[in-house]
């Protein structure tokens, strides 16, 4: 599906517009669409939630600040009150990739948490997908790895099944 040589300006548009698309559905749809995602994804988080993309904070000197306070507050206990703590307040893709390793370690990962997990991160990462639209482009420029390959098949896959997100899974198989 996605193979050959790879077109960065349509990965740079149609991923971010995907997420938009899908933002605008309704919330059976959304939950439909992540369960899909999230069934197939889960024999491959291993490596994905070893994805980086670049997205560590740059250091801004010693201290920690208001955000450094709010992370501090916001970290979530995945133990016995996993089922209690919500999964998204909002944040970037290094905090959305820290809860899914967290999630991991504490072998609680299963279809149903990362459904419920990436559909409470739709907005956060369509803004995501938007802002760091020219960095996708640079990546498919030099060469997708592996596990975004399959991310990104995954994707596309769910998005050809869902009503209002086909012409997306089209563009994205083109690419």
């Amino acid at each position: 599906v996605l193979g050959g040589e790879i077109d960065q300006r349509r990965l740079g548009k149609a991923l971010p517009n995907m997420m938009k698309a899908l933002q605008g559905l309704e919330p059976e749809v959304q939950s439909r669409f992540c369960e899909g995602v999230a069934h197939s994804l889960l024999p491959h988080m291993e490596e994905l939630s070893q994805l980086s993309m670049g997205c560590h904070k740059k250091d801004k000197g010693k201290g920690k600040g208001k955000e450094g306070k709010q992370l501090k507050r916001s970290k979530l206990d995945y133990g016995a009150n996993a089922n209690q703590k919500p999964f998204s307040e909002g944040g970037g893709l290094r905090k959305f990739l820290l809860r899914l390793r967290a999630l991991q370690e504490a072998g609680s990962m299963t279809s149903e948490t990362l459904a419920s997990m990436l559909v409470a991160w739709i907005p956060s990462l369509a803004r995501i997908a938007e802002r760091r639209s020219e960095q996708l482009k640079d990546l498919a420029q030099n060469g997708l790895n592996p596990p975004l390959q399959k991310m990104l098949a995954i994707i596309q896959e769910q998005a050809a099944t869902t009503p209002h997100l086909k012409r997306y899974a089209a563009v994205l198989a083109k690419v």
